[in-house]
């Protein structure tokens, strides 16, 4: 029960279920990445979500700029990607 205005974190919908937090931004890289990638975030979701959601919001959001780097600007998604969101 959160408002759409209130969200404060990742959300993905995949057939019917949401999924917040670590285990969207996983479900996202399953889906989305390279087979090894893909891999990986289905290892990490056997942790347990309190685990994997700690150590996103304390080690990885703080430091999301650093590790993956910041755009100034946002590349336009293809027609085939756009058909992917709400």
């Amino acid at each position: 029960g959160k408002e759409p205005g209130d969200l404060d974190s990742l959300v993905f919908i995949e057939d019917h279920a949401v999924h917040l937090r670590s285990t969207a931004a996983l479900k996202v890289m399953e889906q989305a990445g390279s087979p090894i990638v893909a891999s990986l975030a289905s290892l990490a979701l056997c942790l347990p979500s309190s685990l994997r959601d700690w150590v996103y919001s304390d080690i990885v959001a703080p430091n999301r700029y650093r590790l993956f780097g910041k755009s100034e600007t946002c590349r336009r998604p293809t027609a085939a990607e756009r058909a992917q969101f709400l």
